[in-house]
């Protein structure tokens, strides 16, 4: 098993079901959607609250009509307000939602209910009051919470207010509705309970078939983060970003790192025990290059190429490319000692650090992109990483890069000059420095 595969592995399997993710998703959904009902409903329901204190002060007198809408509207702007918090920070959602509907019911059947107990001189029935209209579209309204079973619940409340208003209004008022009303009112209810349960379920299949895309693609961009270079994977998150072949010239710092003689120790070592250990020594690495703001460009083997700049939030690329060594060594030494636990030998690992101006950006064809950087600073800390082996060091960097460091950080550990080295491959000599 490769690196990315491993941690490709590993991601999968502390990701939760699929179908669990989607259902996470349509409950944050229905959560922001019902939130903005109830701040609706407060609105309708707060208007009507200060109508009535309106009409009750201008009756002159006091009367139960009156108090008992004042009442009401102020009662129900409470409940919306508790319910609006619960929905914010409760975690169970759906019980909520069941809540939420009947207090829709309770609330259009004491709206309702107050013309029926204190008739106008020109009530003909509730069935013939444009009141009534609402209970449909309340029943409508109940399936815009992704849910058929709240939709069916919604049916199910409404229709036993509509029913006891009517059963009331021939109690209290001695006026019973007629057959053609009756059949009128049951068809226009049906059609509203068809509705609502047809577009509960449409759009519960809507939400669900994109909340699944949408987790499927968050998947797949996991999935091949651990694939490409960091720089690509952050820009797959942004959905704006397009891929081009154009480069842009940046000052950036050159970290490499390379085992020390684990070609020579891995002709004894099991394949798959190998790659365990090189895989669990990049797991000890990253961690160090990632704090210091760094990218880890490829991997190479048992090397590691890193790159820091200040378009990725670097500062001095130089002071974070030695600041992320410093770290390397000291996460190396962590490692070594989880490795002697183990009954395995300990690891050592030669650092080479530049500094300098290259070319960054996708290198390849459209149909396949990586993301690098080109230029002489690559090869030269190439080059220096090797020269830790002759110089008998674990880090090595330029005199240009540690000045440059110096300069930002003056906190950074004290290097000695080793004079000027003839770099094979490089054209003129380098003036290097090592730790003290």
């Amino acid at each position: 098993m490769s690196a990315p595969e491993g941690r490709s592995r590993r991601a999968s399997e502390g990701a939760p079901d699929l179908a669990v993710a989607v259902d996470q998703l349509i409950q944050s959904y229905a959560r922001r959607a019902e939130t903005l009902f109830i701040a609706a409903r407060l609105f309708v329901v707060f208007a009507s609250f200060v109508n009535a204190l309106v009409e009750r002060y201008r009756a002159g007198t006091a009367t139960a009509y009156f108090d008992v809408a004042v009442a009401q509207q102020l009662a129900f702007v409470c409940a919306y307000l508790v319910l609006g918090v619960l929905l914010l920070r409760g975690r169970r959602i759906l019980p909520l939602l069941f809540v939420s509907v009947a207090l829709d019911a309770a609330a259009l059947f004491a709206f309702l209910l107050p013309g029926i107990l204190w008739p106008s001189a020109s009530h003909q029935g509730i069935l013939r009051s444009l009141g009534i209209a609402l209970v449909p579209l309340a029943t409508v309204a109940s399936a815009c919470r992704f849910h058929v079973r709240l939709a069916i619940f919604g049916v199910v409340v409404q229709l036993t207010s509509a029913v006891a208003l009517v059963s009331i209004d021939r109690w209290h008022n001695g006026v019973a509705a007629s057959l053609g009303q009756l059949i009128a009112a049951l068809i226009l209810f049906a059609a509203a309970a068809i509705l609502a349960l047809v577009i509960a379920a449409m759009t519960r299949r809507m939400v669900y078939d994109a909340a699944s895309l949408a987790e499927r693609a968050r998947r797949a961009r996991e999935t091949v983060r651990v694939y490409v270079s960091e720089r690509v994977a952050r820009d797959l998150d942004d959905p704006e970003e397009e891929s081009s072949l154009d480069g842009q010239q940046r000052h950036i710092a050159v970290l490499f790192c390379d085992l020390r003689d684990f070609t020579r120790y891995a002709v004894d070592v099991d394949p798959k025990r190998l790659v365990a250990e090189l895989n669990a020594y990049f797991d000890a690495m990253l961690p160090a290059i990632r704090a210091a703001n760094g990218t880890v460009d490829k991997f190479m083997g048992d090397a590691i190429m890193a790159v820091f700049s200040r378009e990725d939030g670097a500062g001095e690329p130089a002071a974070a490319a030695l600041t992320a060594a410093h770290a390397m060594r000291l996460a190396l030494a962590e490692h070594n000692r989880s490795r002697a636990a183990g009954g395995l030998s300990p690891l050592r690992h030669g650092i080479g650090v530049h500094a300098g101006f290259a070319v960054a950006g996708n290198v390849g064809t459209r149909d396949r992109l990586q993301y690098t950087v080109i230029g002489d600073v690559v090869n030269v800390a190439s080059r220096i990483e090797r020269a830790t082996k002759e110089q008998g060091t674990w880090l090595l960097c330029s005199a240009s890069a540690w000045h440059d460091a110096r300069r930002s950080s003056p906190d950074l550990p004290a290097m000695r000059s080793l004079g000027e080295v003839e770099l094979r491959g490089v054209t003129g000599a380098v003036e290097l420095v090592a730790p003290v």
